[in-house]
This record gives structure tokens, C-alpha cells and sequence, in this order.
């Protein structure tokens, strides 16, 4: 079957607006992953993340308070500063993913005392919410009970290991652990596990596009 010129002409600016309409339908379907922070740490971890799981999103920081002294303590303090983040997000980019991530130190009351430094990461969508943690190290309890008395208000246990043993007030896990093992690290599984599960819910197929 042959065509004419007018024809093939045709065919190509069908072919042409077909294919321009495909692809503007996936861009406008696109979501952004909004980070209620713009910490090189948080940001980072975000970013690995998506690579590790092959999605490919555009993702933005956006500076919030959590609502929560410099050093939270306890799962309820953690998890809230966690949720006021990603609601803040959410409230400016309402189609899009909203994530909050908070640190914290989660102690036991009875002997032996051990201070326990985790992550919330919490991922809001729609009126879906996941909430996961990383997992915790260890906190010196010298280091927590330093930063107990100076005040937690404008003071944190990463801010104390810092200024006795050096490094980076905001990653003390790369120092304690020499070297082996950042924050980052940890928050960024954290956070993969809560795309897996947004990803695996059927209310959500859309984001699979």
C-alpha cells in the first residue's frame, strides 16, 4: 500500500500529535518529592534513595520547622516533628509527595541507661500516611547527659560528640562508628522502605505511571 505525499504528510502530523500528547500526559502525571528540609544529609539520603529504587523524580527541599526543641526526645517528640514537616510541605505542594524526617534520642528509664539516636521519616500523599524509622545507634550516655543539663531546647547530643571528639555535629554517627557508618546511611533506608510501601498500595497506582 503506497501513499501519497498529502497522505504521508498527514500520517506524520498524527503520529507527531500523538506522540507530543503521550508525553504531556506523562509529565503532567509527574509528581514531585518534596522534602520538608534542606539539610545536605536529609537531601542526600532522599536523593539515594530514589536511585537505589529506579524512580526518577524531581526532588525539592523545603526549609520548615518542626515544631520541637533542637534535640527531640522520645518517639512522641520525634514522630511530631516528623508529621509537622511533612504537613508543612503537603500544605504548598498538595499533589505531591511530602516528606518529613526528624532525629531524636529514644532513652530507657531503667538501668543499664542507653540513648538510642533514630530517625522518623514520615511520607504523606493524598490522605495516605507511612511512617517508618532508621535504624538507631547508640549515644555515649556521657555525651547525653552533657546535653541534658546545658538544655535540649538549643542543644543536641551530635552538637556535644562533636565538640569533645570533633567531626560533624549533625552525622556523630560517622564518628562513632570511625568512619563506617553516616546518618545518611541509615536514613536512607529508611526512607526506602516508606517508598516500597507507598508504592504497594493500590490507591496509589497512579504514581506507578
Amino acid at each position: 500500500m503506497s501513499f501519497s505525499g498529502r497522505q504521508k504528510s498527514q500520517h506524520f502530523v498524527l503520529a507527531y500529535f500523538i506522540t507530543l500528547t503521550i508525553c504531556l500526559t506523562k509529565k503532567m502525571i509527574m509528581k514531585n518529592i518534596v522534602l520538608g528540609s534542606t539539610s545536605e544529609h536529609k537531601l542526600m539520603a532522599l536523593k539515594n534513595a530514589c536511585i537505589n529504587l529506579d524512580l526518577s523524580f524531581e526532588i525539592l527541599g523545603l526549609k520548615t520547622k518542626s515544631g520541637q526543641n533542637e534535640q527531640p526526645i522520645g518517639l512522641d517528640e520525634t514522630f511530631a516533628g516528623a508529621l509537622t514537616r511533612a504537613k508543612s510541605v503537603q500544605k504548598k505542594y498538595s499533589q505531591d509527595i511530602a516528606v518529613g524526617i526528624e532525629s531524636g534520642i529514644i532513652s530507657t528509664t531503667k538501668s543499664p541507661l542507653i540513648s538510642l539516636d533514630l530517625a522518623v521519616v514520615v511520607l504523606l500523599y493524598r490522605e495516605e500516611m507511612i511512617v517508618t524509622t532508621s535504624s538507631g545507634m547508640v549515644f555515649p550516655q556521657k555525651y547525653f547527659n552533657i546535653a541534658k543539663r546545658k538544655g535540649f531546647k538549643e542543644n543536641t547530643v551530635g552538637g556535644i560528640i562533636a565538640s569533645k571528639l570533633g567531626g560533624d555535629a549533625t552525622d556523630p554517627h560517622l564518628t562513632l562508628s570511625n568512619g563506617l557508618l553516616s546518618r545518611q546511611e541509615t536514613i536512607t533506608k529508611a526512607i526506602e522502605i516508606a517508598l516500597r510501601l507507598l508504592f504497594s498500595s493500590k490507591s496509589n497506582e497512579d504514581l506507578k505511571a
